[in-house]
């Protein structure tokens, strides 16, 4: 699922319910989303505007390669990075 992103892998560890992969742009979890899909664009603009108003240090979906907001496994399993 890492390959759909614009990372580099440095290192990789499992835990709870996730992947937590050590990148060139620091660390990242790549999670199962167990909620509806219609809210991750909302997610992600929102953790934009917060960046812009000073809180640096919040969640922040990526965008895959094909600038979407989640990848999908081959059992149809949606991911977030």
């Amino acid at each position: 699922m890492i390959e759909n992103y614009d990372v580099i892998v440095n290192d990789t560890r499992k835990v709870r319910g996730a992947v937590l992969y050590a990148t060139d742009k620091g660390p990242m979890l790549l999670k199962e989303v167990d909620f509806s899909e219609k809210r991750i664009p909302v997610l992600y603009e929102l953790s934009k505007e917060l960046e812009k108003h000073g809180y640096s240090r919040t969640d922040e979906i990526q965008k895959t390669k094909e600038d979407g907001y989640f990848c999908v496994s081959e059992n149809e399993t949606k991911y977030i990075l």
